[in-house]
């Protein structure tokens, strides 16, 4: 395989990760709040076909890759319901917050790796050029969605934040 597919392709399974890990973390919270919406649904998951988008996730992706432009994308949001949660604003700060914050968790963990990894952990081909791909693009891509998400514009996480830390004169 060549090396600029090799790239390409770590990219694409970072970003369908990385999502996913954020459809879930916001599932996952509106769950521990009281909304089982996204449990039933069985959205509360890391198996990226539960989240995916075919455009999103696939093809915008895709296409930034093969032209040279970073990776970017997104999948499902997951379904919450505020009404069944038991303090609802509360629980929309928590649940919009969950995600963005799930990103930078992963950022953290995967900086962690790329230290880790050591001077042997340089871009290349082979196992520790791989590993070190995996780490660098998974930092890469989980702070910018988490810095894109908390833009505060529906129906970006930001807002939701926003909006739950507004005064109720302005809801």
């Amino acid at each position: 395989m060549s090396f600029e597919i090799q790239i390409i392709l770590v990219q694409i399974a970072t970003l369908v990760f990385a999502v996913s890990f954020h459809e879930s973390a916001h599932g996952w919270v509106a769950w521990r709040c009281g909304d089982p919406t996204a449990r039933d649904l069985g959205r509360i998951s890391l198996n990226p076909l539960r989240h995916i988008d075919p455009v999103g996730s696939v093809v915008v992706p895709a296409v930034l890759a093969f032209s040279g432009a970073p990776v970017f994308g997104w999948a499902r949001p997951v379904p919450v319901m505020l009404a069944r949660t038991r303090h609802p604003r509360s629980a929309n700060l928590l649940i919009s917050a969950a995600g963005p914050l799930s990103n930078l968790l992963l950022a953290g963990a995967f900086a962690l790796l790329a230290a880790a990894a050591g001077p042997s952990g340089t871009p290349g081909e082979g196992p520790p050029g791989l590993l070190f791909q995996i780490a660098f693009f998974s930092v890469a891509i989980n702070l910018v969605l988490a810095l894109f998400n908390l833009l505060p514009i529906p129906p970006l996480d930001g807002f939701g934040v926003l909006r739950s830390l507004a005064p109720d004169s302005l809801q």
